[in-house]
This record gives structure tokens, C-alpha cells and sequence, in this order.
């Protein structure tokens, strides 16, 4: 829950921190005067201990703070922007700001967690003078940062209303899709057309568990060498890395499940660059139903997800104030079949 904080100027931070007012001001606004590094550790760390953030105009403008953050969403992204180059979170993305006005909300903000790290920007931003709700978006990717957990006890104390987008964090209210149901939508659909030796490409995340289920509950081989992680974007380059060491084996699958049809895009070209057929050597398929699936060659077959959907409920779970802990709202997921997996479309 929110709580009230004491208000704390810059000269608590020039106290604590050993320094002037102006050397905190200087750090703050960056300049117009040079300040050592070791000087600005200080009264960053000061900063952070205190959880200051500058004085804003509210009461000038004839508003309360509270005032001007109401209906205000701030958005916290995991990693760095390389998260928003992949087409399912853009997509994601999108959903949000084309729906957002349609609830009578605004974003305030969109940072990444990478950014969080300056406590000035954090404690400026992520405040409930700012926003009164914050998405969180790409969470899996957070994790990776050792102090994952005390940055998000900190969201908790300052925003009342926090809603995931995709994927859990804590007990916050989330929205996500069926990966359960994706994976074994796949691994089923292969099977029907015969296939008992099936790979996966793409990162470590719930989607290469869900896989892995779904081979054991078909009493199918799952082999460590035909599960191929190459990094931890999903991105088309890691496609066609970790499918060309898939093709330098003595064995190879008949079919690969891609991740995201971000990594499909490299499955495919390292297929075609070896010299094999699609799908008659290897058939292959995706997750996300992006717009370009269609216009590969061949066509992906993959599995839709109504990224419209899962934005949209995000939204609504703000609009209509549910905070109760442990939410789960999953979307339905949908086989979207083509060529690339040698089936004919129903």
C-alpha cells in the first residue's frame, strides 16, 4: 500500500550526504558545474536512503499532488530497450496506448528497469504525486537484476495499484496467455502429422518448460541437444544461432518449435541457408501470430495470441480498481496453420 512520506529537501541530502545545497543541486540537474564521481556516489546514496525527489509545482497549479496523478499509469519494462524490439511485447505496447484514452487514463511515463537503478529518476517518477498505477512489463527480465525484490518492495510502498502485463511478479493482479496451452497446441499439432522428434529454440523461460511437458505427457524423447538457448531476447539472430547448431548434430528433429516467431524468422533463414526444405526436411512453428508470420516464406504456422485482449484487461483492471492479490486473468490461445509446418489450413 501507499504510504505518506515526510517530505525531505535538498538540504537533508546535502547533510547527509557531506556536501552543499548547490553540490545537490548540480548532481540532480546535471551541472551546470562538474562534480566529482565520488562526490556524486555520496549524494546519490543519500538520495536513495531518503527517497527525495525534487519539489513539483502541484499547489501552484492550483491542484493537489493527489489531483494530478489520478488516472495517471506509469510503465516499468524489464531490461533495456532491446525488450520492445521484439514484435509481441511492441504489440503489447500498442494495445496500451491505443485503449488507454478510451478509459479516461493517460500514461505518464514509460521507463525501463535498467533506468531505475538512478534513484533521482525512481523516486521522481515511480511516486504517488505522479501516478496512481503502474504495469509492469517483460517481469521474467527483472529478475536477472540481484536486487530485484527490494526494487519491487519499493513499488509496493509508493503505488497502491500495480497490474502485470504478461507475466507474474509478486502477487500483483496479472494478465497473461495460455503458454501451457501454446506449447502443447504445437507439440499435438506436430504429432498429428507424424513427427516423434521435435526441437525448441528460444530462451530459458516458461515456454521450453511448457514444451517440455508437453513432450513427456506424449512419451516423446526430450533431448538436451535439441534444446537450443542461445541468449535471452527471443530475437531472430538467436533463432539462427541456435538452429544452426541444431543442424551440425549427427541426428536431427524432424520439426522445431519456436519460441516467438521473432526467433522463427532465424529458424527458417538457417534452414534455408543449409540447403534443406521447409517443411518437407524440417517443419517448423512459432508463437505470437505477428503480422509479418504470414509473409514469411513458407507462411508460419503459429499459435495467435489477442495481444489486443491481454492489454485491454490489463486496462480495465486499473479502470475498475481491482487490487485484489493473486489475480490471474489467462487469454485463450488459437493454432494459426501454414505451410511452414506442411499441413493444409482447415
Amino acid at each position: 500500500m501507499s504510504k505518506q512520506h515526510q517530505t525531505v529537501t535538498q538540504k537533508d541530502v546535502a547533510e547527509l550526504a557531506g556536501v552543499s545545497s548547490a553540490v545537490v543541486s548540480y548532481v540532480i540537474n546535471n551541472g551546470p558545474r562538474h562534480v566529482s564521481e565520488s562526490t556524486k556516489k555520496r549524494v546519490l546514496a543519500a538520495v536513495e536512503k531518503l527517497s527525495y525527489r525534487p519539489n513539483k509545482f502541484a499547489q501552484a497549479l492550483g491542484k493537489t499532488a493527489t489531483d494530478l496523478a489520478e488516472k495517471q499509469i506509469g510503465i516499468v519494462i524489464g531490461g533495456s530497450s532491446a525488450v520492445i524490439q521484439q514484435p509481441f511485447y511492441a504489440a503489447l505496447l500498442s494495445g496500451i496506448f491505443d485503449y488507454v484514452h478510451d478509459i479516461g487514463y493517460h500514461i505518464r511515463f514509460m521507463h525501463f528497469w535498467d533506468e531505475l537503478k538512478d534513484p533521482v529518476l525512481f523516486n521522481t517518477q515511480v511516486h504517488p504525486e505522479q501516478i496512481s498505477a503502474l504495469i509492469l512489463l517483460a517481469a521474467d527480465l527483472m529478475r536477472i537484476d540481484p536486487n530485484y525484490m527490494n526494487v519491487v518492495e519499493k513499488l509496493e510502498e509508493r503505488i497502491e495499484h500495480i497490474v502485470c502485463l504478461d507475466t507474474p511478479v509478486s502477487d500483483f493482479p496479472t494478465v497473461t496467455f495460455d503458454r501451457s496451452a501454446a506449447a502443447r497446441i504445437i507439440v499435438e499439432h506436430f504429432i498429428g502429422l507424424g513427427h516423434r522428434y521435435i526441437a525448441f529454440v528460444g530462451n530459458t523461460g516458461r515456454r521450453v518448460e511448457y514444451y517440455r511437458q508437453a513432450l513427456l505427457m506424449h512419451d516423446l524423447p526430450v533431448r538436451a541437444e535439441w534444446m537450443q538457448h542461445p541468449g535471452p531476447h527471443n530475437s531472430s539472430k538467436e533463432g539462427y544461432m541456435g538452429t544452426q547448431a541444431i543442424l551440425e548434430l549427427d541426428e536431427l528433429p524432424t520439426a522445431i518449435f519456436a519460441a516467438s516467431d521473432d526467433v522463427a524468422i532465424g529458424v527458417l533463414h538457417a534452414i534455408h541457408a543449409s540447403g534443406r526444405q521447409i517443411p518437407r526436411d524440417i517443419a517448423v512453428a512459432g508463437v505470437d501470430n505477428s503480422p509479418f508470420s504470414a509473409y514469411l516464406w513458407p507462411p508460419l504456422t503459429t499459435v495467435n495470441v489477442p495481444t489486443m485482449d491481454i492489454s485491454r484487461h490489463v486496462l480495465n483492471m486499473i479502470a475498475n480498481n481491482q487490487r485484489t492479490s493473486n489475480i490471474r486473468v489467462v487469454v485463450d490461445v488459437n493454432l494459426i496453420i501454414r505451410q511452414s509446418c506442411g499441413a493444409h489450413s482447415p
